[in-house]
């Protein structure tokens, strides 16, 4: 091989996604994730078989992960998922079709998940946010090592499961050996995705 090895991660750049209290629930229990419809192009482009994609219950501040994509993203998946007040649509006045005529869900761009293995969770460290989207490389490595050293999600396990020998090319986890200690942590995963 010519590249070095540094010039191809084994770590693709992750996608976060958000959700609350009231539809995390949702989320497992259609093991569907959404954005709103202007976000098509970003999630369809970033979004692969092999993409890491995140969860941030942003309620309780805790991400949840890692989650894969079973399909493609697509609108309208489930038209009418994450419908009703538990989104706070009306308060943001989202009240324009979301691209199918009888879709109700102010979610359009869907994307189907599935597991592999435990799902975990980390809480976030006070003073760190993420923004829904695309992670860096540095930001996803951080992210998926602190799931690692967090606890088993067990309120995600209704999230299905890939089947073994499944999907290829994005089973690599983050390298056991990894340079960010706990102190440390947030680095990288700040940079970038910090809210200003």
């Amino acid at each position: 091989a010519t590249m070095s090895s540094a010039a191809s991660p084994a770590v693709e750049p992750g996608f976060l996604f958000m959700c609350s209290n009231a539809t995390f629930a949702e989320c497992v229990r259609r093991s569907l994730l959404g954005e709103s419809r202007e976000k098509l192009g970003q999630v369809q482009d970033a979004v692969q078989p092999s993409t890491p994609l995140l969860l941030l219950n942003f309620s309780k501040r805790v991400v949840y992960g890692p989650f894969w994509a079973a399909a493609p993203p697509e609108l309208n998946i489930e038209p009418c998922a994450w419908e009703g007040g538990a989104t706070n649509s009306r308060r943001r006045g989202k009240s324009e079709p979301s691209g199918a005529g009888d879709a109700t869900t102010p979610y359009p761009v869907q994307v189907r998940i599935q597991r592999r293995g435990r799902v975990r969770s980390w809480p976030l460290p006070e003073g760190l946010h993420l923004r829904a989207g695309r992670l860096t490389v540095a930001q996803t490595v951080e992210l998926l090592q602190a799931l690692k050293e967090g606890s088993v999600a067990a309120e995600a396990d209704r999230v299905v499961e890939a089947k073994a020998g499944g999907v290829r090319g994005g089973a690599a986890g983050v390298p056991s050996s990894s340079s960010a200690t706990p102190s440390a942590r947030g680095t990288a995963v700040a940079r970038g995705a910090a809210v200003a």
